[in-house]
């Protein structure tokens, strides 16, 4: 029964465009290009979401 369901999974190493995206990803945010964050980032940012949806 669950077998029917069960679609093929990606390969994505396999796909030339993907690892292509990942790899401009990378060189971006290893150059400085592209802006990572930081866990305290992301933690202030929800923080901030949270007080939004909170206070209407």
């Amino acid at each position: 029964m669950l077998k029917d369901t069960i679609t093929k999974k990606l390969k994505w190493w396999n796909d030339k465009f993907i690892v292509d995206d990942l790899q401009k990803r990378y060189e971006a945010w290893d150059s400085g290009k592209e802006k990572g964050y930081s866990m305290a980032d992301i933690d202030k940012d929800i923080a901030r979401l949270k007080k939004k949806r909170t206070s209407k």
